[in-house]
């Protein structure tokens, strides 16, 4: 309604509003959640300060999930995240059932799962774009220690865009799927990658120790890196 509350309340009423909404964080204090908050429908939160706006996470759940069958658009922007965990995917981020997800600018560190340890691609997820962004000290017990790609893309193919963006100190703390900062498991998939840096990345078993593709079909993920940088990632044996 244009006015002010807490962002639990602000997602929750831009959900039963039909058609797309922007969430502005004007506080500059971090917000503390003590529970995750549910993304339905179309959304872009956003720091409305000349900095980042801060939202940490105490508790199981991961901090935001889009999970509905019209596959909500969702964008982030200048977002500073933190703290998530969960005992499944994506604790920063959970794309269960998205449309376009965009990350515009964001920090989102220190988060832990079972796959994907900030950034997480459930059931379906539109294009997803992660532009000007740092993933710091996350980790996950399986594959995907930043960012980790499961699911079907909406669309015949899908794509995955990194640009401009840093991964440092991740890992995947497992001998399983594999990827210390991104893993992309699914065959549906085009990887374009550009203008990033992998640095002190690690995983313990499943193999790529920044990046792991591995699509298990006869349809083969199609990937495209260029001017990266990787320096002291490392990978165990699969």
């Amino acid at each position: 309604g244009g006015g002010w509350c807490t962002l639990p309340a602000a997602v929750q009423e831009a959900n039963a509003l039909p058609g797309p909404d922007t969430v502005t964080i004007a506080v500059t204090q971090a917000i503390d959640l003590n529970s995750g908050i549910t993304i339905t429908d179309d959304l872009t939160i956003r720091s409305g300060l000349d900095t980042m706006a801060s939202v940490n996470r105490t508790g199981t759940t991961p901090i935001f999930v889009v999970a509905d069958p019209s596959l909500p658009a969702v964008t982030f922007e200048r977002l500073d995240i933190s703290g998530g965990q969960s005992a499944e995917a994506g604790s920063a981020v959970w794309l269960e059932r998205a449309g376009e997800a965009t990350f515009l600018g964001c920090r989102i560190h220190d988060c832990s799962s079972a796959g994907g340890g900030a950034i997480g691609v459930g059931t379906y997820s539109g294009n997803i774009l992660v532009d000007g962004c740092g993933l710091v000290d996350n980790s996950s017990t399986s594959g995907g220690a930043a960012i980790a790609v499961y699911g079907n893309p909406v669309d015949q193919r899908g794509v995955l865009e990194i640009r401009g963006s840093a991964f440092n100190s991740n890992t995947a703390t497992a001998a399983s799927e594999g990827g210390g900062a991104i893993a992309v498991l699914n065959t549906f998939w085009d990887v374009v990658i550009s203008d990033t840096s992998f640095v002190y990345c690690s995983d313990a078993g499943g193999g790529g120790g920044a990046i792991k593709l591995d699509a298990n079909t006869s349809d083969p993920i199609t990937a495209r890196i260029e001017r990266c940088g990787f320096t002291w990632c490392s990978a165990a044996a699969e």
